[in-house]
């Protein structure tokens, strides 16, 4: 091949590549679409939640019965059963009562994600915006969230927010998943000890199923839900986080939102007070994956940018 052949064909590829917001736009409807259509009766999806949500309600409720919640309740471990719960589920906008299982658990947070899939305004954002949230994100801690009042600083109250790639981030317990896509819906979070009601924001991220962290298991996963007729959807739910929205920790000064970002990492026993009530969703439960060579870029809150929402036909967008 010659070499003006060689420099037309790398012309050809860089446009092919390069990233236009009605591009986005309808990548990002198909995946709405497909993933919305692999969710319904999908076992493969219902075991793993079920699973991942058995491990964090253990874990919690562990973690509360050596809490100060014995100073404060009759039967300590109903009542760290029921705080467990609404530490997750009750965030996330499930009211009392709780469910039996983690099964039934599972079973609501995928019509939760079905719904957010069928009502979402898709949005989608450039490579340079992203790059820019990236990094201010990076500047956020736990506590900052908990300024939020969603009616002023959220303008889609649902939407679907496709990435331009995939932020390969850090779990809790050091493993590594990528995160393609973030859905948000407005809710009623549901709080015990006391009982509270407060407007709040459920947050669903979702994996790629195709990213760049494939371990050997889970690739075989992929296989045998395809294999079994039940595809996993290409956007794999990842964690679903409950956030207040009613700015309830907006008049505090830098040193409250300091301590309180500062717990988690202390490690402090959890109690019935502030760091219940108002820090933002805990939830962390992920499939196991092992990292690949992409660098890993932390990505510890989303921030709240202006986007492009998905319309099609004919927007035309940075």
């Amino acid at each position: 091949m010659g070499k003006a052949s060689r420099s037309k064909k790398e012309r050809s590829r860089d446009r092919a590549e390069q990233w236009t917001a009605t591009g986005a736009a309808r990548a990002a409807r198909r995946l709405q679409e497909q993933t919305r259509q692999s969710l319904a009766d999908n076992r493969w999806v219902q075991t793993m939640l079920a699973s991942n949500i058995n491990n964090v309600i253990s874990e919690l409720y562990a973690v509360l019965l050596h809490s100060d919640l014995g100073e404060v309740a009759d039967q300590p471990e109903d009542t760290a059963r029921d705080a467990a719960w609404s530490m997750t589920l009750g965030k996330q906008g499930h009211g009392p009562s709780w469910p039996r299982s983690a099964s039934e658990a599972a079973g609501w947070e995928i019509r939760q994600i079905e719904k957010l899939l069928r009502q979402a305004e898709v949005l989608v954002i450039s490579p340079a915006v992203h790059a820019a949230v990236m990094a201010a994100a990076a500047t956020l801690e736990p506590a900052d969230v908990s300024t939020l009042d969603r009616d002023r600083d959220i303008l889609v109250p649902t939407a679907l927010l496709v990435l331009p790639e995939p932020v390969v981030v850090v779990n809790r317990t050091g493993s590594l998943s990528d995160i393609k896509a973030f859905g948000w819906q407005f809710i009623t979070q549901h709080q015990i000890l006391p009982t509270a009601e407060y407007p709040g924001v459920q947050v669903t991220t979702f994996m790629d199923r195709d990213g760049p962290v494939q371990p050997t298991g889970w690739l075989q996963a992929v296989s045998q839900a395809r294999a079994s007729g039940s595809p996993l959807p290409p956007l794999m739910p990842d964690g679903m986080y409950g956030m207040r929205g009613d700015a309830c920790l907006a008049e505090e000064g830098p040193e409250m939102l300091a301590h309180l970002s500062a717990l988690p990492r202390d490690g402090e026993r959890p109690s019935s007070g502030l760091p219940v009530a108002c820090g933002a969703g805990a939830r962390d439960w992920r499939v196991g994956r092992r990292p690949d060579r992409r660098s890993v870029r932390r990505l510890r809150r989303p921030l709240h940018v202006r986007l492009l929402p998905a319309e099609l036909p004919g927007h035309h967008g940075g």
